[in-house]
């Protein structure tokens, strides 16, 4: 079963902001910006360590949620300090940076993380809600020695996405073997530039709680289906999230253009 969201769906359920900007090719950062680290004693300390905030740009992006075939298994993924979505739903962010000039520090890599959403922890701005990674799986070891660091539960992983006309196929593979394709009918043409910023919850390796905020800027198609939505392997950890059937999407966007920052600023919940 396929869905087809209008604009004016895809802002409401996404809570996104719309603005004014250009839609064209984005001019790297270092064509404007250079300089160093001016913390010159952490550098000595460790010179290859990454320092926050990071940030990618112009990453191609397939970001979306649903309601999932047994809301019981997600909601017992989520620490019992948080209370999860009523319904158990799911989001899920399959995207690829294909070149190092896209990044800070990160180099190019894939990622597809997924989780539950939660109440009472809101973005900024109250439209997006709080979310707990469940998932999360990087093909770059950088990034996954960066997130391990603060308490994301990052794993090895590879995810393509391959556009044939207006056909996108997402696939997330873990050790080698796929575990979810994605199938979405996408077009060209920009809708608008979403704007705004979303919280993530981890959890450190010494107990506490994080609250990251990560802001972002993306360029949205429409119009927009997801088509099938695909758990691979069932004996996969990762299968617990799978979808209920017919599909029931809650919110989503395609980006050919989506940037953002992993957050420096975190705070102790």
């Amino acid at each position: 079963m396929s869905y087809n969201f209008s604009r004016r769906q895809i802002l409401k359920t996404a809570g996104f902001i719309t603005g004014a900007a250009s839609v064209g090719s984005t001019p790297l950062l270092s064509n404007f910006i250079t300089g160093s680290n001016t913390d010159s004693s952490a550098q000595a300390e460790e010179p290859n360590k990454l320092a926050a905030p990071q940030m990618v740009i112009n990453s191609r992006m397939l970001y979306f949620g649903w309601i999932p075939e047994d809301s019981t298994a997600v909601k017992s993924l989520v620490p019992n300090r948080f209370t999860p979505n009523y319904r158990g739903a799911v989001f899920m962010n399959q995207y690829v940076v294909d070149t190092d000039e896209q990044t800070s520090g990160f180099g190019a890599y894939s990622l597809t993380y997924l989780g539950a959403d939660l109440q009472n922890l809101d973005a900024p701005g109250g439209v997006n809600p709080g979310r707990w990674w469940t998932h999360y799986f990087n093909s770059s070891s950088t990034v996954i020695k960066y997130v391990l660091e603060r308490g994301v539960p990052a794993t090895p992983g590879r995810t393509t996405l391959s556009l044939n006309g207006n056909t996108l196929i997402a696939t997330t593979e873990s050790n080698g073997i796929p575990i979810i394709r994605t199938t979405a009918r996408v077009s060209n043409t920009i809708a608008n530039v979403a704007s705004g910023q979303l919280r993530y919850i981890t959890k450190k390796a010494n107990g506490s709680f994080s609250s990251g905020v990560y802001p972002y800027v993306a360029e949205i198609v429409t119009p927009w289906q997801i088509v099938d939505l695909e758990f691979l392997q069932p004996s996969h950890p990762v299968y617990a999230l799978r979808p209920r059937r017919p599909l029931e999407i809650t919110f989503g966007f395609y980006a050919p253009r989506s940037s953002f920052c992993y957050p420096g600023g975190e705070q102790v919940l």
